[in-house]
């Protein structure tokens, strides 16, 4: 009996001893398992942070950068008056696209900007721009003026406030000229008559964009009160893209070539944040401008794909 207790000590004591060399017991290959699946934790993190700071900087990009912008070239356009250059403006002639023509005051709204010559994407940057292929301002028929509703400083965001009445004045190189709106904003409707269209009387048409998309042109119409300049009269109608309903073609390759970019410089990214654990920080605070420098360059390209009055 004595001997048969001690055999069973024995055996419990030895049962022992092997759960805590199990508990001892160390698998490295668990421990690799779970620290890449927190490396990849953390690099999927770090992407879509990423991801939403560049975001946020299309964002900025839209609303901040093209209004600073704006704001710069509205002096320095001011300052060509002042200039050896302001002769071309203020001598009537026609100047070169994206060049100062006249400054457009609508007191009711506060705007007081210089206007250039052109409608493309790239002219109204600037500033609210003077239709090609229409009359000029101060003249006979319809001269039109687009401007963008929401960037670039947003010069025609308050255009659907004027009211019949509202006082318009241009200052171009053909002199002063007042207007008065005779007709307060409304849409284009699809497949009507263009706000754009050539007319007998001397007019006014202040045009933008009715939605962030393009969609439908919102525009304001209004009478010269004053006696119009002499100018011969255009004879072909505005392109769909000095009409500000389509953007710049030209920017579609360099648009799709910086997005490849982009996506390659964030796939990239994700590679190596798994690849370098220990310096997937330090990795992410270098790598972070150079993607987000590259996504500015992205959205400098596919802001000019966007319709001009935006």
């Amino acid at each position: 009996m004595t001997i048969d207790l001690a055999v069973e000590d024995d055996e419990e004591l030895e049962a022992v001893s092997d759960d805590r060399e199990g508990d001892d017991s160390h698998d490295p290959l668990s421990d690799e398992r779970r620290a890449s699946r927190a490396t990849t934790r953390r690099a999927i993190g770090l992407t879509l942070l990423t991801i939403g700071m560049a975001f946020l900087l299309f964002l900025f990009y839209l609303f901040g950068f093209t209004s600073l912008q704006q704001q710069r070239k509205q002096r320095q356009l001011l300052n060509v008056f002042t200039t050896p250059a302001g002769a071309v403006p203020l001598s009537g002639a026609i100047p070169g696209s994206g060049k100062p023509v006249a400054v457009l005051t609508v007191p009711a709204l506060g705007i007081d900007q210089v206007v250039v010559q052109g409608t493309s994407p790239q002219d109204l940057t600037s500033g609210p721009g003077t239709m090609p292929q229409t009359a000029r301002l101060g003249t006979k028929g319809n001269a039109v003026i687009a401007g963008r509703r929401y960037t670039s400083g947003a010069p025609f965001a308050h255009i659907n406030q004027l009211v019949v009445g509202d006082r318009i004045k241009v200052i171009s190189g053909l002199g002063v000229f007042r207007y008065k709106v005779i007709r307060p904003a409304q849409l284009a409707s699809t497949g009507g008559t263009s706000p754009a269209s050539p007319t007998k009387a001397a007019r006014l048409t202040l045009i933008t964009s009715s939605s962030m998309t393009g969609g439908d042109q919102l525009y304001v119409v209004a009478k010269l009160m004053s006696s119009p300049a002499a100018a011969a009269r255009p004879k072909t109608p505005p392109s769909s893209t000095e009409l500000g309903i389509s953007g710049d073609s030209n920017q579609m390759l360099p648009t799709i070539l910086w997005g490849a970019l982009l996506v390659a410089a964030l796939a990239g990214s994700v590679v190596v944040y798994q690849r370098a654990r220990r310096y997937v920080l330090v990795i992410y605070i270098l790598s972070t401008p150079t993607i987000l420098a590259i996504a500015l360059m992205f959205y400098s390209h596919l802001y000019q794909l966007m319709p001009s009055t935006v």
